[in-house]
């Protein structure tokens, strides 16, 4: 438990500098690509019983990403993110790259969807530590230019004989 811990800690601490050092000046905002951060935070539900009866039906989530300068697709963006889900001594812990795509036909639309891919690190009590590759779902609703609700799914499959599959719920701000 105390490895996946600092090694939580140390994922996150790599993230928020990796993070920070994208942070530009507006000298440098003539090159087209301002990062936009976003932090987050709700619920993540387990989708199978055996989550659910090892630790618990309601996990409390957080997490930030931000967009990177490139895009598989056009009018879409990509985002490098990192989350912490956790109930009493379990966790998880997603790194993702997610494409995003945000309809609009000559006006803003406030709703977005997106796909994503990444590494799921957890630690089940009393079902040991796994990390695994997963793919994610994604739909979100911009409330105003700041405030989002998003829904989140996940395709982890096990992590040891537990499936961790499952929706989560957040509420976020951008800046």
């Amino acid at each position: 438990m105390f490895s996946l811990c600092k090694a939580a800690r140390t994922a996150l601490l790599v993230t928020l500098i990796a993070m920070g050092l994208t942070v530009v000046d507006r000298a440098t905002a003539q090159l087209g690509f301002i990062p936009r951060f976003r932090i987050k935070a709700g619920v993540f539900l387990p989708q199978n019983t055996s989550l659910q009866n090892a630790v618990g039906n309601t996990w409390f989530k957080i997490g930030a990403d931000v967009n990177v300068p490139f895009s598989l697709v056009p009018l879409g963006s990509a985002r490098v993110g990192i989350e912490y889900a956790v109930n009493g001594s379990s966790n998880i812990v997603p790194i993702t790259l997610t494409q995003v795509i945000q309809p609009s036909v000559g006006v803003h639309s406030p709703l977005y969807f997106g796909a994503g891919i990444g590494l799921w690190t957890g630690h089940i009590r009393g079902r040991g530590t796994d990390t695994r590759f997963g793919f994610r779902l994604l739909g979100g609703l911009e409330f105003t230019s700041r405030l989002f609700l998003e829904l989140q799914y996940d395709f982890v499959g096990r992590m040891g004989d537990t499936h961790v599959d499952g929706l989560s719920v957040l509420v976020g701000t951008k800046f």
